[in-house]
């Protein structure tokens, strides 16, 4: 009896331990920059449309939905351009402003690519005019400007390329001095990038250009 009562207090043990696995690890979302292949009208919940589920199409739309700690988000391989996500900021003149960036990825959720580096990229956009027209003073750094990734704290990123990214410029204050760094990236407390290859990054006026 007493081996039997042992018995199961282990078999109670795995599934408690199962269950809070499950709870750590969150759920598993998709995303593909194929328009053939994936649409922000799908759910995310799976890396193939089965007629119910399929990958979200942006990195907006699926951080939309992989927002809770624990929580990954597999990216196919190719090229991510569209859409921006934004934070409103102060500014040190005091007024809002929105600072955007190619994808924003909610505290503790891992954004990792399918294919790795080599084949995945994140590429982020200078300043532009009233006319769309890219802005090649201070190098493309503005208002307007897209930073590739911002991370949040105890997020992760696996396996991107990171190009092209512009830091906006001039926020020189300690509550958003973050905003004028990592052209690249920005990375909160204890975030991790792992795998990633870094290039053709720039913050114009308070450097860590790549990522800070």
């Amino acid at each position: 009896k007493k081996k039997g009562v042992s018995v199961m207090k282990k078999v109670n043990l795995v599934m408690a331990l199962a269950f809070a696995a499950v709870c750590a690890f969150g759920k598993e979302y998709y995303v593909n920059p194929d328009p053939d292949k994936a649409s922000n009208a799908y759910d995310g919940e799976a890396a193939v449309y089965d007629g119910t589920h399929g990958p979200q199409l942006t990195l907006a739309g699926v951080m939309a939905v992989a927002k809770t700690s624990g929580d990954i988000v597999y990216a196919a391989e190719g090229v991510y351009t569209n859409e921006v996500m934004s934070q409103v900021s102060e500014s040190y003149s005091g007024k809002a402003r929105f600072v955007s960036s190619r994808v924003i990825v909610p505290a503790g959720v891992t954004l990792q690519s399918a294919a790795g580096a080599e084949k995945t990229f994140v590429i982020g956009a200078p300043a532009t005019d009233e006319s769309g027209n890219p802005v090649t003073e201070n190098d493309g750094c503005g208002t307007n400007s897209v930073r590739c990734v911002k991370l949040e704290a105890n997020a992760k990123l696996i396996g991107f390329t990171v190009t092209g990214g512009r830091a906006p410029r001039g926020l020189k204050d300690a509550t958003t001095y973050w905003n004028a760094q990592g052209g690249g990236i920005y990375a909160r407390d204890s975030s991790l990038v792992a795998d990633c290859v870094l290039s053709n990054n720039v913050a114009y006026n308070s450097g860590n250009a790549g990522v800070y």
